[in-house]
């Protein structure tokens, strides 16, 4: 893709790694991944809305990808929101919309209640609204023991990710993806980049913070894509049907729209990508 650049940003928090795509003079889009994600996973939404003249920018979070791994006492939702500012400031961005998958529509959503300037336009939650089910929580977990592999080398480490069946259906941009977050070690292998602690201390964080509660704070257009295939087992939902229709009756001029997709693959589904650029283009 032309007019693709990424970098650095110094910000009081930390380093953060930044990927943009298309001219830096078109509308901006802010795309902020999950508790265990990067960047990488939206190489399909960028490329769909750089098409149709948007400046895309995604982020790493702090402790995955490339940006900084910073101490302890130094994340939750709250915190990556206030980074998601300062990314905009040093952009020079006077407003955007957002785009958050899973923890990052979290993100989002304290972006928007903490946003007195209104810089935010428009607000995209990719299966992310609630507290997710046991069920689906228990899937999410199983997907963060990646963490703590080694293995030989970045062909086996996709390949074990792979075989959990969560990032399906399986394609190229799962691949480069998860290779992304690869890194060596002195000892010899190759993990997973990704700071355990940063995504023990965001899943602790929603024990005492409810996503729910920052619904009220949504007075701008908000498009909700929510997953219909489970992950881990027949109520594995990460939006459950009772979160979306409290939603939909505290916000009624949200848009819903169900993807016949789980909460890995909805990411890239064609469906998602065509409602993300009706809804923002």
């Amino acid at each position: 893709m032309t007019n693709a650049e990424g970098f650095f940003l110094d910000i009081s928090s930390g380093r953060i790694r930044v990927e943009r795509f298309g001219s830096p003079s078109e509308p901006a889009v802010i795309c902020v991944h999950g508790i265990s994600s990067n960047a990488r996973i939206f190489n399909p939404i960028r490329d769909t809305l750089a098409a149709q003249g948007r400046q895309v920018i995604a982020l790493d979070l702090r402790g995955r990808g490339l940006s900084e791994k910073s101490e302890t006492g130094t994340y939750g939702w709250l915190r990556h929101a206030h980074d998601v500012f300062e990314v905009a400031e040093r952009l020079k961005l006077r407003e955007f919309d957002l785009v958050g998958h899973s923890m990052g529509a979290f993100v989002g959503m304290n972006a928007v209640a903490i946003d007195d300037a209104k810089r935010i336009g428009k607000l995209v939650l990719i299966d992310g609204l609630g507290l997710p089910s046991a069920t689906a929580a228990a899937a999410l977990a199983r997907n963060a023991t990646r963490l703590t592999w080694v293995y030989r080398n970045a062909d086996d480490y996709v390949q074990a990710v792979r075989s959990l069946g969560l990032a399906s259906p399986w394609t190229d941009d799962w691949e480069r993806h998860y290779r992304y977050e690869v890194e060596p070690i002195e000892r010899g292998g190759v993990r997973a980049r990704t700071k355990l602690g940063a995504v023990l201390e965001d899943a602790a964080y929603a024990a005492t913070h409810s996503p729910s509660a920052l619904w009220g704070s949504l007075s701008i257009p908000v498009l909700l894509l929510r997953a219909l295939r489970a992950i881990g087992g027949p109520q594995g939902f990460v939006v459950t049907k009772h979160d979306l229709s409290a939603f939909l009756r505290s916000k009624p001029a949200a848009i819903a729209q169900e993807i016949d997709a789980n909460h890995f693959g909805i990411v890239m589904h064609d469906d998602s990508l065509s409602a993300i650029r009706k809804f923002l283009c």
